[in-house]
């Protein structure tokens, strides 16, 4: 088997290998007898059975990795969420809309952190806020001549295209 080859593995079978390599040292196999016969750096072998010299079986299970931690603390994201809830106006802005760049102002602001605008984006998506736009009315428009016309020109116009 060719070295390195652990990074092309599924974190099922580099499982089994750890356990399988752990057995096989126990039986008196060497380090370096363990690594060509699973294809891996004797360093690897060396690592696994520390670990489960420390730890024992569960240092060798498998494990999602933890991925980077967040910037912002539970506390923090609590607060930008109450505040995301708020008009935007209530918060210095022109109009009450929520863009990511003033989000990630008030972000600024508040907790001295710069943080980029897709992460603003990939946090208000796992938060489940979803972009809106507002229904835009005139301003001269007449409510009762609005409800008239659904109610009786809109059907008309229907009924005469269904025709057609």
């Amino acid at each position: 088997m060719e070295r390195g080859i652990g990074r092309q593995l599924s974190h099922e079978v580099l499982e089994q290998y750890r356990f399988r390599a752990i057995s096989l040292r126990k039986k008196g196999w060497k380090v370096n007898e363990i690594a060509d016969a699973f294809g891996v750096n004797r360093r690897a072998v060396t690592r696994w059975y520390t670990a489960y010299k420390k730890e024992g079986k569960k240092a060798l299970l498998s494990k999602k990795a933890a991925g980077p931690s967040y910037k912002l603390t539970q506390k923090e994201m609590e607060e930008i969420i109450s505040i995301l809830k708020e008009d935007a106006t209530l918060h210095g802005f022109e109009t009450p809309l929520w863009t990511c760049q003033r989000i990630q102002q008030i972000i600024q602001k508040r907790t001295g952190k710069k943080i980029h605008t897709t992460n603003i984006m990939r946090w208000l998506k796992r938060w489940n806020f979803t972009t809106q736009k507002p229904q835009r009315l005139a301003s001269q428009q007449d409510e009762k001549a609005v409800k008239k016309w659904l109610e009786e020109d809109w059907p008309k116009i229907l009924k005469h295209a269904r025709r057609w």
